[in-house]
């Protein structure tokens, strides 16, 4: 919503390099702008699979391929200048793919954060994640 509905500001903190299989922790720090009232706050770590299809006009298909969703706080309130700090930690599954950016083919992992408002636009934050692979010595 371009931030104009926002109830709050949120900043997602995470490492910045992420190996794959590995866990990883992710902060949110929750910033109101007002007092609120939400029915929950939602967090997710996912995986996108985009795949554009080239012609006349390009074609995009867009797949979450993997979902890691969590509700850590549920019919809560927020008051203003009283910041709200939310830890998680993350497990990448087992033989997780790594980023990927090519031509035609992406794979990009996200963190997001959902703050579900009544009647009103949600508050929607998604930072992306860089997952690189790594080699096993056999």
């Amino acid at each position: 919503m371009f931030g104009l509905f926002d109830k709050a500001s949120v900043q997602i903190s995470t490492p910045q390099y992420i190996l794959m299989e590995e866990s990883f922790e992710c902060i949110f720090d929750i910033l109101p702008n007002s007092r609120v009232d939400l029915r929950q706050i939602e967090v997710e770590l996912f995986c996108r699979e985009t795949g554009i299809y080239r012609g006349t006009s390009d074609s995009y298909n867009h797949k979450n391929v993997y979902s890691d969703l969590r509700y850590p706080h549920k019919q809560i309130t927020l008051e203003q200048d009283h910041p709200l700090q939310i830890r998680e930690i993350f497990q990448l599954p087992p033989l997780t793919t790594p980023s990927f950016h090519g031509r035609n083919f992406f794979i990009r992992w996200f963190v997001r954060i959902r703050l579900d408002v009544p009647w009103w636009p949600d508050t929607r934050y998604e930072k992306e994640l860089n997952i690189f692979p790594y080699m096993v010595a056999q």
